[in-house]
């Protein structure tokens, strides 16, 4: 054994994988020694592996026959305890106190519960925390006045009134009488740093703050409110910013993201129009617009903080779902004379309040506001299972598959009532009918990513602009509107080429992503796939020309079979009601066909002929049936039995017997 192993750790590119082979072979003789397995040896065993070289074959026989001694516990065992094991933190290189020194004792869990308490965590402490952590988690005071604002004794008191409360609500032990180690561990600072002492926030406060809010405190000191708040007139300005495209852009900035602009250019002159840049205040309205070669505008912002000498603060309100072109701009009489159309030399430009009101006319307030709620009919699973013929277990599964995967495939033969099940099955996650919050798209061999996410339009100029698809649409809308459903139905989902449609939204629509974005390649722009967006897609699995859907898009699919429901109690009593006997009468040799169906190797349960056939309304003919039997049913049959005319003789020959009697 020793010889095999070091003949095959001769070899290149061998090292610790090795033995993680040999634990995957014979997971009861062989210990895996990868550098968190020789971790967990050491720390619980004491068998420590010297050095970090491969050992030879007697070395590793030798560690095995060690741990043998150590525990009873068999080699998988142990390799699921090491898996599961967390190393004790240690306190960062350079900083104290040590944790063998001091450790206060509080988890992430206990600071998440004591940050919901306003009295120890009050604005003041609440401004330190948020600063810290946008300065990286680590800081001097006099970082932080330098930085934020205020002076260095403001974050001192901050921090010992805040670290002196926590001390008190929890009883937490002290380090050599000091309160600041219950919160940060500390260090003394080089000479190029700022300050004379350093403070990093502790583990497991950081991580409790990572997952918070802080927003309610200001993250910069306004040194600029009281003489905004004492301008002559008080009134908002409003202002255009230009985004060169080659430098950045505005769909790289999230709604909500604080974001700022140098006041002068590389070489330190003042950027053209600079009194546009001082003029500049908080709560300002600002357009975005993007230069060549979108050139549009596309998002609104708004000033968050005025220049502070160096940059000016804004802050992305929204994206525009119309992007308003320039063509458009430089066209309308009122914009046409606005400082940026007179002369575009620049990036900061004045508009008046009569061009922004022209401009807001322009970004169709309509489709970008919320959507307008108004009642609607409601619609309950009892009125579902009423219409589609499908058991309430199945409406329960379907229910929860959308519920979970947040994307369902409802696949099945023609005839079986997909599309028509796809829409009530979103009215019955709703519980009212609302055709509003409903998208619908059908795919074809020619159907593009263009279509459905983002491409080129031709414009009214003879050039092309870049316009959402579908589903970038659907998906904005319903991000407008979070605190409803929405749903997306893909009629014949396997008839277009899957990867080129969907592009990045392959990972976007996958329930675990929904709420991320990516940028799109076209135009840099984020798109995001809401959480309160369902996908339901619909399949035929009859279609010899299809090809199998794409294993990528299957594994973000959740599939429900919709069979034929020719023996359902709805259907039935459904059939009872037309009145029609030649009708009953079909539906039963269609059954013994659907038997034939089912039997043939080649077709299977897939191919069965559907209800929906004979969804007939009171007052169908003798006639009306005829015609479903032998310009409906007749020619699929046929279909699938192409190559033995004496069965589909014979099978016709049942159905039209119905008629003859």
């Amino acid at each position: 054994m020793a010889d095999a192993f070091d003949s095959v750790r001769s070899q290149l590119c061998i090292k610790w994988n090795i033995t993680i082979g040999l634990h995957w072979i014979q997971p009861t003789c062989f210990m895996p020694l990868d550098a968190h397995s020789r971790d967990y040896l050491a720390d619980v065993y004491g068998i420590k592996v010297k050095g970090n070289a491969l050992p030879t074959g007697e070395e590793y026989l030798a560690i095995m026959d060690a741990i043998r001694a150590a525990t009873d516990k068999p080699f998988y065992e142990i390799s699921a305890d090491a898996y599961l094991w967390k190393p004790a933190p240690k306190t960062p290189w350079g900083w104290h106190p040590n944790l063998t020194e001091y450790d206060p004792g509080i988890d992430q869990d206990a600071w998440d519960t004591l940050l919901d308490d306003p009295v120890i965590f009050n604005m003041q402490a609440r401004a330190l925390l948020r600063r810290m952590m946008d300065a990286g988690g680590k800081a001097t005071c006099s970082q932080l006045a330098e930085k934020y604002g205020e002076n260095m004794n403001y974050y001192l008191g901050a921090a010992n009134g805040m670290a002196q409360r926590v001390a008190k609500a929890l009883k937490c032990s002290l380090w050599e009488g000091k309160h600041w180690p219950i919160l940060f561990y500390g260090k003394s600072t080089s000479k190029e740093e700022k300050g004379a002492f350093l403070w990093m926030i502790r583990p497991e406060l950081q991580g409790a703050l990572k997952s918070r809010d802080l927003s309610d405190v200001p993250l910069y000191v306004d040194h600029n409110a009281d003489k905004d708040a004492s301008a002559s007139d008080g009134s908002k300005q409003y202002w255009w910013l230009n985004a060169n495209r080659s430098i950045w852009s505005f769909s790289e900035i999230a709604v909500g993201e604080e974001q700022s602009y140098t006041i002068r250019n590389e070489k330190g002159n003042p950027r053209r129009i600079f009194k546009n840049f001082l003029d500049a205040r908080a709560g300002d309205v600002v357009v975005g617009y993007e230069t060549t070669p979108v050139k549009k505008i596309v998002a609104i912002c708004e000033v968050s903080k005025p220049q502070d000498g160096e940059r000016l603060y804004f802050k992305k309100l929204r994206d525009l779902d119309a992007p308003v072109p320039f063509s458009d701009i430089k066209s309308d009489p009122v914009l046409s004379q606005c400082e940026f159309c007179k002369n575009p030399n620049g990036s900061f430009f004045k508009l008046t309040e009569e061009e922004y009101l022209r401009l807001e006319e322009m970004f169709d307030e309509d489709d970008a506001s919320p959507v307008q709620t108004s009642a609607k009919k409601p619609y309950t699973d009892a009125q579902f299972l009423q219409d589609v013929f499908v058991s309430k277990s199945d409406l329960t599964a379907m229910k929860g598959l959308l519920e979970r995967k947040k994307n369902l495939i409802l696949q099945g033969a023609p005839g079986t009532g997909k599309t028509f099940a796809a829409k009530r099955l979103a009215y019955a996650m709703m519980g009212e009918e609302d055709a509003s919050r409903v998208g619908f798209v059908q795919f074809h061999q020619s159907y593009t990513y263009e279509d459905f996410v983002i491409g080129y339009r031709p414009n009214s100029e003879g050039g092309f602009d870049i316009q959402p698809g579908i589903f970038a649409d659907f998906c904005s809308r319903a991000a407008r509107d979070s605190g409803r459903s929405y749903f997306f139905i893909i009629d014949e989902i396997n008839r277009a080429n899957i990867s080129k449609v969907f592009g990045e939204l392959l990972m976007l629509i996958e329930a675990d992503h929904r709420g991320d974005s990516v940028e799109l390649s076209i135009d840099r722009r984020r798109l995001t796939v809401p959480e309160n967006l369902f996908i339901i897609g619909m399949m035929n699995t009859a279609d010899r020309g299809l090809a199998l859907i794409d294993y990528a898009l299957r594994r973000r699919f959740a599939f429900f079979d919709m069979k034929p429901a020719l023996d359902t109690p709805g259907f039935l009593a459904m059939l009872q009601d037309t009145g029609n006997e030649k009708l009953s009468a079909l539906v039963d040799a269609v059954r013994e066909v659907n038997k034939e169906i089912e039997k043939d190797p080649a077709l299977g349960q897939g191919f069965c002929i559907g209800h929906s056939y004979f969804c007939a309304q009171k007052g169908v003919t003798d006639e009306d049936v005829h015609g479903i039997a032998r310009f409906e049913i007749e020619p699929l049959i046929a279909e699938y039995w192409f190559d033995d005319q004496q069965k589909v003789r014979k099978l016709t020959d049942k159905l039209e017997s119905v008629f003859n009697a």
